[in-house]
């Protein structure tokens, strides 16, 4: 059987790409810093785009970031 390339990652991948548990991934996408639109469900299955979930991430990292330089020099 020929295996297809796909641009999306079941959360085992992705898991894997981040070196974090599946329950981490999990919290995150409860808690938003995974956005709805960088995966697909269906059902109790996800599918992510790596690229996706990694920008949205860097993007709640940096705001991390900013905020607590905020609170560090004010």
């Amino acid at each position: 059987m020929t295996e297809i390339e796909t641009p999306y990652a079941n959360i085992n991948e992705l898991a894997d790409y981040f070196r974090v548990s599946v329950s981490t991934l999990r919290m995150w996408i409860r808690s938003g810093k995974i956005p709805a639109d960088s995966y697909i469900r269906l059902g109790v299955v996800y599918r992510f785009r790596i690229a996706d979930v990694e920008a949205a991430l860097t993007a709640v990292s940096k705001e991390a970031q900013e905020e607590a330089s905020k609170t560090e020099g004010g």
